[in-house]
């Protein structure tokens, strides 16, 4: 699926949590630094603070964008998930995303902090320093995440759908559907399906990649358009997102090498 459904919403859902966890936090990063501001007196436990606070929701809604982006692709390609599997695929993926994220970013913020307190020494301009931690911890941010956490939930969860598709109609399973399809022994349903998508062996699925194609669209990602992954993959290799805030997909269409 080229987009995902009520991608608007998700985004602000995300971005309104983070923002509001990050307020927080930023006040009392404030407190913390001291009149004469010092990242030493920021104690460890401040960022592990932080990195739980944001590590739960995060997860939480890239499982809810995984789920939804994995079921728009199962149903354009008139493929049934396993639940079970489906959900434990999500929460594995959505884990291990988010504490590499969280690792990326806790390193950044710091590095950040330090240049704004170093700023202050400098110029002894609190007022400075606080526009500072807005940008370390505030909507900048947690719209940039939001944004490209949203893609690469949606990414992942269509990538697993198509996986398993593949999976399954070069399956013996698919193949004994065909069979039972030609002797007229499956429901008109399954005989759908197979007919449509499980006729032959070697399917494959070719993953374009799509863009807006409108005048947001960056110079990374205007010459992916229309380009599969032997030449995405080089810039991109798990697919969108290309960098931050990149709103791009994977449109997905089936083959069959005895086509």
């Amino acid at each position: 699926m080229p987009e995902l459904a009520n991608r608007d919403q998700h985004e602000e859902e995300l971005s309104a949590v983070l923002l509001g966890l990050m307020d927080q936090q930023r006040e009392r990063l404030d407190t913390l630094l001291g009149t004469q501001p010092d990242l030493e007196n920021v104690p460890g436990s401040y960022w592990d603070h932080l990195r739980t606070d944001l590590r739960g929701p995060l997860i939480n809604k890239l499982i809810e964008i995984y789920l939804l982006g994995a079921d728009q692709q199962a149903s354009d390609l008139d493929h049934t998930l396993s639940p079970s599997d489906i959900a434990a695929n999500a929460l594995v993926w959505s884990s291990g995303h988010v504490d590499g994220l969280l690792d990326k970013f806790m390193a950044r913020s710091q590095q950040m902090a330090q240049a704004a307190i170093a700023q202050y020494h400098a110029d002894h301009d609190r007022v400075a320093m606080l526009a500072s931690l807005l940008l370390i911890l505030g909507d900048t941010r947690a719209d940039g995440i939001a944004i490209t956490e949203t893609t690469a939930a949606n990414t992942a969860g269509e990538r697993r759908a198509a996986s398993d598709y593949v999976a399954w109609a070069n399956s013996e399973e698919a193949r004994r559907a065909e069979v039972e399809n030609e002797r007229g022994g499956t429901s008109p349903l399954e005989r759908r399906n197979v007919d449509r998508f499980g006729r032959r062996l070697g399917v494959t699925l070719k993953a374009t990649w799509n863009t807006e194609k409108d005048s947001k669209v960056c110079p990374i990602c205007k010459p992916l358009d229309g380009t599969t992954e032997a030449t995405w993959g080089r810039v991109a290799p798990e697919g969108p997102p290309a960098h931050p805030r990149c709103r791009c997909a994977l449109l997905y269409s089936v083959s069959d090498s005895q086509n």
